[in-house]
């Protein structure tokens, strides 16, 4: 019976290990998303294409991220179905560092620099987002799909599983279908949300299988993983070579999923809980991840707006500069706030 464990340990992907190797996925993630949000533009030949696609790429950190959450409700939840708890924890967790950084920066923008008040509030509430696209958009997604869980969870496990998620995302297309012909000008404030429901319900579905430890086969998934991977980035590459009007419509951004759970079994399945520099320092940016989604942007444009104002050339190699002094400024203030709202992984 050892013998015959031992040789399935070995010879196949437990799903357990997409838990195992969370934090790790959430490091990298955020890695992604902050590329992602470089503004550094450089397109020329082929080095540049490829920075470009990439840059274009780093994107799919958000729906790992959603995916992972996902995951990390169910098990979240299914420890205690209060849903006054769930919901003050989940709270919790986001509040404390959205106020710290938000506040401020819709302060100054919002109030001294334009007098409008209302969007002050809508924006330091998160419900801008749901009017005319403005605000953290991720905050906003987050909070709603934290609201809906209760009633997911009990819609989705209650009854049977494969058909319940068949039925959601049914209603999905329905949905979609629905603010397409009825809201055409109100869909596109909502393209970075929309696309990203399959992920999270995508998300919610492996939960179970994942607390649980379904066992497939470790070289069958990992090579149907990269081809799928493969397949859904070489298609990415053709939006992106007609330009971001492509990637950021609603298919661009929708074939993210693939691409995210074809990343996750990969790394998943390569991950080893080993205690080395590069694999703390990935974990340590994930505890943060929540902190430097709300900072990366804002300190990058701090440090190109110090920058043009201290009369430094907008050239290259300034704007690299401004870029990696905002990078790290981020991981600084990001760890602060962590410390100071004294949150812990939950």
């Amino acid at each position: 019976m050892k013998i015959m464990n031992n040789y399935i340990e070995n010879n196949s992907f437990n799903f357990n290990q997409i838990s195992k190797s969370r934090d790790f996925l959430f490091g990298l993630s955020i890695f992604f998303v902050v590329f992602h949000h470089l503004t550094i533009n450089f397109t020329d030949g082929y080095l540049g294409k490829t920075y470009t696609y990439f840059h274009y790429m780093g994107a799919v950190g958000v729906d790992i991220f959603l995916f992972l959450s996902a995951i990390g409700l169910y098990y979240s939840y299914s420890k205690n179905e209060d849903t006054i708890v769930f919901y003050k924890r989940r709270f919790l967790r986001i509040f404390p560092a959205f106020f710290i950084i938000v506040i401020p920066w819709f302060f100054y923008y919002d109030i001294m620099k334009k007098g409008d008040y209302a969007w002050f509030f809508g924006h330091i509430t998160s419900i801008g987002y749901w009017f005319k696209g403005s605000g953290d958009w991720f905050i906003s997604a987050i909070l709603l799909l934290y609201l809906l869980y209760p009633l997911l969870y009990k819609y989705l496990y209650k009854t049977n599983i494969k058909y319940a998620i068949l039925r959601l995302f049914f209603l999905y297309g329905v949905l979609i279908l629905y603010l397409k012909y009825f809201f055409p000008d109100y869909t596109p404030s909502l393209g970075q949300f929309l696309p990203r429901i399959p992920i999270f319900l995508t998300g919610m579905f492996i939960a179970p299988y994942v607390k649980n430890g379904l066992y497939l086969p470790r070289i069958k998934t990992i090579i149907l993983s990269l081809i799928t991977l493969i397949t859904f980035m070489g298609l990415y590459l053709i939006l992106a070579l007609k330009g971001s009007g492509a990637v950021y419509c609603f298919i661009g951004r929708l074939i993210f999923l693939p691409i995210s759970i074809s990343l996750v079994f990969v790394i998943a399945n390569l991950y080893k809980e080993t205690s080395n520099l590069f694999t703390e320092f990935i974990v340590f940016i994930g505890s943060l991840s929540l902190e430097i989604y709300l900072t990366n942007e804002r300190t990058i444009a701090i440090s190109e707006s110090l920058g043009k104002y201290y009369g430094f050339n907008q050239d290259y190699f300034s704007i690299v500069i401004e870029n990696l002094i905002g990078i790290v400024s981020c991981v600084i203030l990001s760890y602060l706030v962590h410390r100071l709202t004294n949150k812990k992984e939950i």
